[in-house]
């Protein structure tokens, strides 16, 4: 099972990005591969882990804004392949 965060989270969870500034990014497939429902991408966890440890370092002091598998805390939407 894998999260995924839509735009407005993933910009949340990058603390300085704008939903504008994140949407731009996943078009340019900065997070790798998407899913879109609709209007909306989700980006998966995965992803955003590999753009924080290619532009940002180390992911350990984001660690705090990603769920855990079977969390439900609603910070992210969890599919099961």
């Amino acid at each position: 099972i894998e999260n995924y965060y839509t735009v407005r989270q993933v910009a949340e969870k990058l603390g300085n990005k704008s939903p504008r500034t994140v949407r731009q990014m996943v078009l340019d497939g900065q997070f790798g591969k998407t899913l879109q429902t609709g209007r909306e991408h989700l980006v998966p966890e995965s992803g955003l882990k590999a753009y924080i440890q290619s532009h940002l370092g180390d992911p350990s002091p984001y660690q705090r804004n990603f769920t855990t598998s079977g969390s439900g805390d609603g910070n992210g939407v969890q599919l099961q392949n």
